[in-house]
């Protein structure tokens, strides 16, 4: 067998390998599921780091990324960043994960933030829900080195029924 022909198809096949793992990682980051690991999700206890946030892999094959965010956002200024370092969740399996919360004025987020656990909690309303939104990003290397970007928006009541979902699969 030709020489040259031998490492051509070493070559194809390392190519192939690189760009399909890369693509497979910008599909299965958007097919996560996010989940707490706790009873009820609450803005103001994942504030504090007592909530954990799980991440549940419903596909056959692993998938990485290198970083998970989670912002908040209230009337289009951040109030508050949960950040997640990367990782490998393995197929049909979840992973806890470690989050740091980062805000710029702690005492307005954590108002803000316990006022919305106990609207959604059935409580009186007394700031507009509609005012709030949440932005979940992952950032996954496409061939090993061009940043991508995976973001999905939520309005604060979705992402509440998001994570607080009793029939998700990642319990």
């Amino acid at each position: 067998m030709n020489k040259h022909f031998i490492i051509v198809i070493i070559a194809s096949i390392i190519i192939l390998g690189t760009v399909g793992h890369s693509i497979w990682n910008i599909y299965a980051t958007d097919q996560l599921q996010l989940s707490v690991n706790g009873e009820t999700f609450r803005y103001n206890k994942a504030m504090t780091n007592e909530d954990k946030f799980v991440l549940c892999n419903p596909l056959p094959l692993p998938v990485s990324f290198n970083h998970f965010g989670i912002t908040v956002f209230f009337e289009d200024e951040i109030q508050a960043v949960f950040s997640m370092q990367g990782t490998t969740i393995q197929p049909k399996s979840s992973k806890v994960l470690e989050s740091k919360f980062f805000t710029e004025e702690y005492t307005e987020s954590q108002y803000l933030l316990m006022h919305f656990d106990h609207t959604f909690e059935g409580n009186q309303i007394r700031i507009d829900p509609k005012k709030m939104t949440i932005e979940t990003e992952f950032q996954t290397p496409f061939l090993g080195v061009i940043p991508f970007s995976n973001a999905q928006q939520f309005t604060s009541f979705d992402f509440w029924n998001v994570l607080n979902e009793k029939d998700s699969k990642c319990q």
